[in-house]
């Protein structure tokens, strides 16, 4: 009963999550997929600089963590 009663409640979650989330408005200034990221510069864990560009004709994941290292 608890187990019916979970997801009875997981449903109504996600159905309403999918539901407003599909009514936000897109963000204007968000890029496009497939364009041409800008290119920027900024230190490694071993504090030696990198930059985007040099990555060129690579596949490249960028993660932005805003914590702490």
């Amino acid at each position: 009963m608890l187990a019916a009663l979970n997801f009875g409640i997981a449903g109504f979650f996600l159905y309403y999550l999918v539901g407003y989330s599909s009514k936000l408005p897109a963000a204007a200034s968000s890029p496009k997929v497939g364009t041409v990221a800008p290119d920027f510069t900024l230190r490694d864990h071993t504090g030696r600089e990198v930059t985007l560009s040099s990555f060129r004709g690579r596949n490249v994941l960028l993660v932005f963590y805003r914590g702490h290292w």
